[in-house]
């Protein structure tokens, strides 16, 4: 599960507990939870009134909202999905609902109390993961004497990260709200390193002067290398594939001191597979004999300079890299092949400053999620909380499908979607917990499937939740396949399967969010008098 969404389960348990439970409950959330380092902003009303700045720990806040009976606690995970309905939504919005996914949704909580009315709280605003944000990255580009400077580097770095998500290209006048919007401040989270180096990279690279005021120093640490030395990198490449000729390739590999070893090579199928490793480039690369090679090339028509090309320049910018030197490049060759002089100073710098050089911004050891409500947020929805026993079929219905289509696409994903369905199959008795329903073949498979429940089970006990909400939250956690390595997302799904693959996506995203709902709603002192979606 994402860390938002089980964190978000602990705050309506605790304002729920019975009073007799309740240091028990906050001792076992503390494990997991350090709820003294949790901040919400105490009593932002419905219509968003309320002191916005008056910040408390939420373990207080809390005790306060205990304090006035609490009747009720409700919980919407924002996915964007309510109006539309997941069938509804076109290409570029399931696109950029699952690039979403992965770093969880904004979750309102309301909490409906017999002394105040409703309290609304937005939940689970993860904290920056880097120290210097991007409003204050800004702020520090400002502080530079020549600021115009930077921002190109800096535009074109965001930009190719926008262009990997098909995102529009931002314009220079663009870059300072970028920077400042929720958006930009997401995207920070991902490429912030990079483009602080990028940064240094420029200076460097250019000499121009770069200063950390002493302001922002608390910042950033001086690289220190990781375990792994910094190794000498040739750089070389085709700018255009479609502008290298057979002549020009010929007059690169010339202008190299080592020709002839890569005509040796060029001519060997087993000294090109001890250079290059099995690549497919094999399959259409000729077999031509070392002494041949400068006619053939000479002679190549530039439709059939595809099947050599590749191999060729890598062959000479590895033999480069072995021998500690950069490729030669004429001045004639210039305008395809690259990079010059400069563009390797600066892939030079900004490969040492990963290892041995410049500075890092300083990570941020404990990112808190926050609890708070931003400022023009609109009111929560009113209207009824979904059943559980409808929203779990729901779920159920999406987990079935999105199983299929792992199974034809090739999905490891597959098992996983089997075992959440087997765990929301057996969320119905809202009694003790029993463990005897993991012994199926399913979770055999998934080991630390019963360490995950038995622990579930620990940390709720106190809030004497049943079966049907320990073995519910574990399902919610089992599907949560949107995010990590060989990730749901990560599937390449084309064609026909593609259109099915986003809607199953989407409904599987907002039937999960919609169990979750129920089975985290639930868990209050009684009925709400009004709820929620």
């Amino acid at each position: 599960m994402i860390n938002n969404r089980f964190f978000v389960a602990f705050a309506p348990a605790l304002l729920g507990v019975d009073e007799s439970r309740f240091d028990e409950a906050c001792a076992l959330v503390a494990q997991g939870c350090a709820l003294d380092q949790v901040v919400v902003r105490r009593a932002t009303g419905l219509a968003g009134s309320g002191r916005d700045e008056d910040r408390i720990e939420l373990f207080q806040w809390i005790q306060e909202q205990r304090s006035k009976g609490v009747k009720s606690v409700s919980i919407v995970v924002e996915d964007g999905l309510a109006d539309t309905g997941p069938d509804a939504a076109d290409g570029e919005h399931v696109r950029q609902m699952l690039a979403r996914l992965a770093d969880g949704l904004p979750i309102l909580m309301r909490v409906d109390t017999v002394g105040e009315g409703a309290v609304i709280v937005q939940g689970a605003v993860p904290g920056p993961r880097l120290s210097l944000t991007s409003s204050l990255f800004l702020e520090l580009l400002d502080a530079q004497d020549k600021p115009e400077f930077f921002r190109p580097g800096v535009l074109d770095e965001i930009n190719g990260y926008r262009e990997c998500s098909d995102r529009d290209e931002l314009a220079a006048a663009d870059l300072p709200s970028y920077l400042l919007s929720p958006e930009g401040r997401q995207d920070w989270e991902s490429i912030g390193q990079q483009v602080f180096r990028t940064v240094q990279a420029d200076a460097l690279t250019h000499e121009q002067n770069f200063v950390i005021p002493p302001a922002f120093s608390s910042h950033f640490e001086k690289t220190t290398p990781d375990g792994d030395e910094w190794e000498f990198t040739a750089w070389l490449e085709a700018y255009d594939d479609d502008d290298v000729t057979g002549a020009a390739l010929l007059q690169l590999i010339k202008a190299q001191s080592f020709a002839g070893r890569i005509w040796r090579i060029a001519a060997s199928r087993t000294l090109l597979m001890e250079k290059l490793g099995d690549i497919d480039e094999f399959d259409d690369f000729p077999r031509i004999a070392a002494h041949d090679w400068p006619r053939f090339l000479s002679r190549l028509p530039d439709r059939d300079v595809g099947r050599v090309s590749e191999v060729l320049i890598e062959l000479v910018r590895l033999e480069c890299e072995e021998r500690g030197i950069q490729p030669r490049i004429p001045d004639d060759l210039a305008g395809i092949f690259g990079p010059d002089d400069e563009e390797r100073r600066w892939l030079d710098f900004n490969e040492r400053l990963q290892y041995d050089l410049g500075w890092t911004i300083r990570v941020v050891d404990a990112p808190w999620t926050l609890f708070e409500r931003d400022r023009g947020a609109s009111p929560m929805p009113s209207g009824a909380v979904m059943p559980m026993a409808q929203a779990r079929q729901q779920f159920i219905d999406a987990l079935t499908q999105a199983r299929d289509v792992a199974w034809r696409t090739g999905s490891h994903v597959e098992h996983v979607l089997d075992v959440a369905r087997h765990l929301a199959m057996h969320a119905i008795d809202s009694g003790p917990l029993d463990v005897t329903a993991l012994e199926s073949p399913d979770l055999l498979q998934e080991p630390d499937m019963l360490v995950v429940l038995q622990l579930l089970a620990q940390v709720f006990v106190p809030f004497e939740w049943g079966a049907d909400r320990v073995f519910g939250l574990a399902a919610v956690a089992t599907a949560d396949v949107f995010s990590g390595m060989e990730a749901w997302t990560e599937q390449d799904v084309e064609g026909e399967e593609l259109v099915r693959f986003q809607s199953v996506s989407l409904k599987l995203s907002g039937a999960l969010n919609r169990y979750y709902e129920t089975l985290v709603s639930s868990a209050a002192l009684a009925q709400p008098d009004s709820t929620l979606r």
